[in-house]
Formats: C-alpha cells, sequence, structure tokens
C-alpha cells in the first residue's frame, strides 16, 4: 500500500505526515462523548491544564488549592466551581479567566462534580 501511494518524495513525505497526524490524533479524547467519567483520564488532566496554575500549592487564588483533591469533596466548593464555570464571557469572576472551558469541559466537570466527584478506585 505504502508503495502505490508514494511515487515520489514529496508525496511520501505528505503520506508519512498525514499518517502521523492521524496517529496521534486518537489520543485526543472527546469530552462531549464521554460515558464514564475518570478522574484521572478526564477531570484531572482538565484541573491540571486550566486550574492549577492558579489554584496551587504556591498560589491558592481565592483560598482554593486544587493540589487537595480532598478539596473537591466540600459540598461548598464544588458549588462554587461549578457556578464561577458557567458565568458569561465578560463576566470577571469566570473562572478560568484568560482560557474558559469549552461546553463539553464545563458539563464534564459539572457531571462529575454532581454525582459526587469520586476518585478512580
Amino acid at each position: 500500500m505504502y508503495r502505490k501511494l508514494c511515487n515520489t518524495t514529496g508525496c511520501c513525505i505528505k503520506y508519512l505526515l498525514i499518517m502521523l497526524f492521524i496517529c496521534s490524533c486518537k489520543g485526543i479524547i472527546d469530552l462531549c462523548s464521554v460515558e464514564e467519567i475518570s478522574y484521572k483520564t478526564h477531570v484531572q488532566p482538565l484541573i491540571n491544564g486550566k486550574c492549577k496554575s492558579c489554584h496551587n500549592n504556591n498560589f491558592a487564588y481565592g483560598n482554593l488549592n486544587l493540589e487537595d483533591y480532598n478539596v473537591l469533596k466540600n459540598p461548598k466548593v464544588k458549588k462554587q466551581i461549578i457556578e464561577v464555570i458557567k458565568l458569561e464571557l465578560g463576566d470577571p469572576n469566570l473562572m478560568p479567566p484568560n482560557r474558559p472551558l469549552d461546553e463539553c469541559q464545563i458539563q464534564l466537570l459539572e457531571n462529575w462534580l454532581t454525582l459526587g466527584g469520586a476518585i478512580d478506585k
């Protein structure tokens, strides 16, 4: 198959780049289609990428440190997180302020928190 698709060097490079792109996309998770939410697979990477730069051991903006999973067990914290991630663009309390969550990320996080915020077994 490879020889049939690649008859020139330029074509071979394009083919390899396309295949590399396709293979790299397999690791991307579509958060809108998640049926069973996993803390380690879905929630933790979201929190690490969008929240922990401001809510960590060294700098706990709003007195919220998300380095500790146990913080997420507090019903008041859960409610507060759901509220601030769902605010309208331009609201000064929207979190994260510079990189708001998309609808799928909001739904996933809200579902996980509402269902108890269980950590993977």
